[in-house]
């Protein structure tokens, strides 16, 4: 039996890049910022004024002829309503994960995103990694669970928060591409249902346990500083002289340069991390653990990297001269 595959390479410029890891970095801090120091008069109200936005904003567009929101059938709403579910939890899952754990672990553990892919993958198309992935994969679990072992400051409620929260990301990315009819949804049409259908549980979360039980996202810690700041910076550097010394290899651009860039940038940031931010409880052997855990997470994510097209989208090997993958 013979199977190839089949990759495209895409032009992807470094500006491009550049602006990916950028924008990459500064939503990990920030979330982190908006998390642990700044305290919101609700989150019912500013998750209800989001969805509420959405519903009158994009029918608005629509209107005037900004933006097209398709007619859906009735029940294709399942696939909304699974993705939304998806995104919500994923949401939830990671807001308290980021605070019960120190950011490096977090990191890793939202990384172990590509370890499910694989896995849903393997149930839904029966596509099997090769022995290397499925070697790294046993190293990135071992290593986070000497990461648990040795952590004398985070939660096992953090660590499984957050592995939930690498599970429903892949799930969500799942059910979007292969599930949705694209012929059907676009992206506002997905908005528009999914915001629609997310207000019930919101009110319903609300009226149950009152809006003062969305007091477990506003614990506080001292976590920023103005060291922070030199981090992000530092950082930001350092993405931009890998960018521009061409370090990502040719031939795995049509996967993604950006996270090939966002696992060394990563990789920096947990030494930067420990330097700068008293984010993290200095354990030798936790230190090297998380540190290794990144490292066989970025070989992963090169060595599974030839099975896709695009960041979410499965490349399927051909078998017997029928295509799997139908590019349009």
């Amino acid at each position: 039996m013979k199977i190839s595959i089949y990759v495209t390479v895409d032009h992807i410029s470094k500006y491009n890049n550049l602006y990916l890891n950028f924008g990459y970095l500064l939503t990990l801090f920030l979330t982190k910022y908006l998390i642990t120091s700044i305290v919101f008069p609700s989150l019912f109200y500013i998750i209800l004024g989001y969805v509420l936005g959405i519903i009158i904003v994009l029918p608005i567009l629509n209107l005037f002829g900004h933006l097209k929101i398709n007619n859906v059938d009735y029940r294709d709403i399942k696939e909304i309503f699974m993705y939304s579910a998806c995104y919500g939890l994923a949401l939830l899952t990671s807001v308290i994960g980021l605070l019960k754990l120190s950011l490096p672990i977090f990191v890793v553990i939202k990384g172990t995103s590509i370890i499910f892919t694989c896995l849903i993958n393997y149930h839904s198309y029966h596509l099997i990694q090769n022995t290397r992935s499925q070697f790294l994969i046993l190293l990135v679990i071992l290593m986070i669970c000497l990461s648990y072992v040795t952590d004398t400051k985070d939660t096992i409620m953090g660590y499984f928060l957050t592995i939930c929260h690498a599970y429903l990301t892949s799930l969500g990315k799942h059910i979007y591409i292969k599930t949705i009819n694209h012929t059907i949804f676009n992206i506002p049409t997905l908005l528009f249902y999914s915001s629609t259908i997310i207000i019930i549980p919101i009110i319903l979360f609300a009226h149950i346990n009152g809006d003062s039980a969305v007091i477990i996202f506003f614990f506080r810690h001292n976590f920023i500083s103005a060291s922070t700041l030199y981090l992000y910076v530092f950082l930001s550097l350092t993405g931009i002289l890998l960018n521009f010394m061409n370090l990502i290899p040719k031939e795995r651009q049509s996967f993604d340069n950006s996270n090939y860039l966002k696992n060394i940038i990563g990789l920096i940031s947990i030494f930067g991390g420990m330097l700068f931010i008293k984010d993290y409880e200095y354990n030798f052997f936790n230190f090297i653990f998380i540190c290794l855990g990144f490292v066989f997470l970025s070989l992963l994510n090169l060595e599974v990297s030839k099975y896709y097209k695009g960041e979410h989208t499965q490349l399927l090997p051909q078998m017997y001269g029928e295509k799997f993958y139908d590019e349009k």
